[in-house]
């Protein structure tokens, strides 16, 4: 497993997972304006198999994390947590000292990640996110990076 930054040619294996994943998902030009904003941007691939991928922020002393997904049959053997923590760690180096990120409600095990690397709930948008049955509240998760 090889964890690199992500390229434009890596654009359409994202989105592949994201499709896959999402209930709303990014668009790829999304994350092809991600890459050309400078945004920090990893894969994590198996040879050359994209399974996961993290999109953040880094400004100033923030660190927003726009974007993060594991392919189904990679989950829950920590690469997500293995993505975070390398994101959270080169925010660290470049001075942000607070990490946000927003949540669906119910996604119960990135919740449960997220408690594990130290983010808590500071706020709840409502009726934020599209859902099968109609809207589902964000939650907004913080973290100081120390």
């Amino acid at each position: 497993m090889t964890l690199r930054p992500m390229r434009l040619e890596d654009v359409q294996a994202v989105w592949q997972i994201e499709q896959e994943s999402q209930l709303s998902p990014w668009s790829m030009d999304s994350f092809a304006s991600s890459l050309h904003a400078g945004y920090a941007a990893f894969v994590y691939t198996d040879d050359d198999t994209i399974i996961g991928f993290i999109v953040a922020m880094i400004r100033s002393q923030e660190c927003q994390i726009l974007n993060i997904c594991i392919a189904a049959q990679y989950r829950q053997q920590g690469f997500g947590q293995q993505l975070m923590q390398h994101v959270l760690a080169l925010a660290k180096q470049q001075g942000a000292t607070t990490a946000l990120l927003e949540v669906r409600q119910s996604n119960h095990s990135a919740i449960a990640l997220y408690h594990k690397l130290g983010f808590n709930e500071i706020s709840v948008r409502p009726n934020y996110y599209p859902s099968k049955n109609g809207r589902e509240d964000a939650w907004v998760l913080a973290k100081q990076i120390i």
